[in-house]
């Protein structure tokens, strides 16, 4: 896990947990310091770390020219398997677009991973997702998704969405590690 908090995050856990935070129990009682940590510092440290992951879109993906850093991010970023779901959000465009379009509180889907070669259903998936970005400039497909892009994500997505299927996800880690970066994580499951 220490390898994928920002290290402005872990600056602040050892300022306000102590320097081994790494090393602590999850009951030691000093991890009620993060309680102490002031709102305004921890949201103007997310939000450089979403405008980091606006800007690093921008350069990887020739239609992320109208992401904002304003707009609530939900990132999206795994393996692409049929249980997993990453094209639910898809399921109905329309509705979809109203979201992704609100002027009052704008959204936008930043989508990456691989499916494996032999997943015909996932590359399925992953074309879906890929022809809808194409027509909505909200939704972005990060292609050549690798570490670095892997830890842009989870560091400066707002929300990130896990859909699998019921009883088919071990442990959705990519969301424990958005977490840990102050990240919202959203789990959907749905039979």
């Amino acid at each position: 896990m220490p390898t994928w908090i920002a290290p402005v995050i872990a600056d602040l856990l050892r300022r306000f947990v102590g320097p081994d935070w790494w090393d602590l129990d999850g009951r030691d009682g000093r991890w009620q310091a993060v309680m102490e940590i002031p709102a305004a510092e921890l949201w103007a440290i997310h939000l450089d770390l979403k405008r980091r992951l606006i800007d690093i879109t921008k350069k990887r993906a020739e239609n992320a020219k109208e992401l904002d850093a304003g707009a609530l991010t939900l990132g999206f970023a795994r393996r692409f398997a049929p249980y997993k779901r990453a094209d639910l959000l898809l399921q109905d465009p329309a509705r979809l677009a109203t979201l992704l379009n609100n002027p009052k509180r704008p959204v936008q889907l930043l989508f990456a991973g691989k499916s494996h070669p032999a997943d015909q259903p996932g590359k399925d998936i992953v074309a879906r997702i890929v022809a809808f970005a194409r027509v909505e400039p909200r939704v972005v497909f990060l292609k050549d998704y690798d570490i670095e892009l892997a830890r842009h994500l989870v560091q400066g997505a707002d929300v990130w969405l896990n859909n699998p299927r019921r009883f088919l996800e071990a442990s959705g880690t990519s969301g424990m590690k958005a977490g840990a970066n102050g990240g919202l994580n959203q789990t959907t499951h749905v039979a």
